[in-house]
């Protein structure tokens, strides 16, 4: 009976020291629970996995809905998904965040900023004086209150509401961007050209300052300094995509056809894993009627992000202008799964 006894005493000593080692990984308290979810979140956004970074955050906030900075958080990892599918998610992240706590401005700033790109002006107001009440410097309430004046043609109080902006801080090239926009749009091309060129004079290694003249310019169709500021944009940051799909939009505006697909060629190149400089090339090849191109950019975007419905959205048009009904036909079928799956939640 000894030996038994003793394996019996020794089997209750293994099974209490491996619930001491592994128990608490399954009854640890909520809040070292949420912290996990959030570490787990913030190494998932470092290297650009927004997807999951969303998961360990809804994890997270299921956990404490009532955590202000975590609801923001995860507000900001949707809108990184950069797809506008998520806004509506992004939005309500947002709308909880300054629920249990009104002081979180970022989140009343996105939120601002979700209600203009909707057209709903008048919230957008609401959260950008919301700010302001608390924060009378607040450079980017005042930038989102002038696009609300702006988007209603209250074109001098926008004007005066970004000149605020740029008093509060001058450094900052943003506003000059949007003062000089809100210019142009008066048809004060001058004043606008010097404000961009004021922005440039700020940062003269800011691709994004000469991004913004090389547009100015090809609105102006001055096609020559806008080719100008926008390869001097590329020396600085040449494997940015935008910057190459900015211009082959000024070759192609042009007609300068070789050399707008060299840069949308580019474009690809420089980022391989979108699918927005595939879907511009493929444009372009359809617009010249080079359709088969056309179609091979569309399906290697398709490829590339099979539940993304804009190639099957493209590879739908041109087969119908084709008047290949059946290839019609089957992307569309496609399209119609990707979105029965949305409705499930899959």
């Amino acid at each position: 009976m000894f030996p038994y006894r003793w394996l019996q005493r020794f089997g209750l000593c293994m099974f209490v020291l491996a619930w001491m080692l592994v128990g608490p990984a399954y009854s640890a308290d909520p809040q070292a629970k949420k912290a996990a979810y959030i570490e787990k979140a913030e190494a998932y956004s470092k290297d650009g996995k927004y997807a999951e970074a969303v998961i360990e955050l809804k994890n997270a906030v299921q956990i404490d809905p009532d955590d202000a900075v975590t609801q923001y958080t995860l507000g900001l990892a949707y809108l990184k998904l950069g797809k506008q599918e998520n806004f509506p998610e992004a939005l309500k992240a947002f709308e909880s965040s300054i629920k249990n706590d009104p002081a979180q401005t970022g989140a009343q700033l996105r939120l601002g900023e979700l209600y203009l790109v909707g057209g709903q002006l008048g919230k957008a107001q609401e959260r950008a004086e919301a700010v302001l009440q608390n924060d009378a410097k607040n450079v980017e309430a005042y930038l989102l209150l002038g696009q609300v004046y702006a988007g209603r043609q209250n074109l001098a109080q926008a004007l005066e509401t970004v000149e605020k902006a740029r008093k509060l801080d001058p450094k900052r090239l943003q506003t000059y961007f949007a003062l000089a926009a809100l210019y142009t749009v008066q048809k004060d091309t001058a004043t606008a050209e010097k404000i961009y060129q004021e922005a440039l004079a700020i940062d003269p290694k800011s691709a994004s300052a000469y991004a913004a003249l090389a547009s100015f310019y090809a609105s102006q169709k001055q096609f020559a300094k806008a080719e100008e500021f926008s390869h001097r944009a590329l020396d600085l940051e040449p494997n940015n995509a935008v910057l190459h799909l900015q211009l082959g939009g000024v070759y192609a505006t042009q007609q300068k056809q070789a050399e707008a697909e060299a840069a949308f060629r580019q474009a690809v190149q420089a980022d391989p894993q979108s699918i927005q400089p595939l879907l511009v090339l493929g444009d372009f090849y359809g617009q010249l009627q080079r359709e088969d191109e056309a179609a091979a950019a569309y399906k290697k975007a398709m490829a590339l992000k099979p539940e993304a419905a804009a190639p099957k959205e493209k590879l739908v048009e041109l087969a119908l202008r084709q008047q290949n009904f059946d290839a019609a036909l089957t992307y569309a079928n496609e399209l119609s799964k990707n979105r029965d799956s949305k409705a499930l939640g899959q």
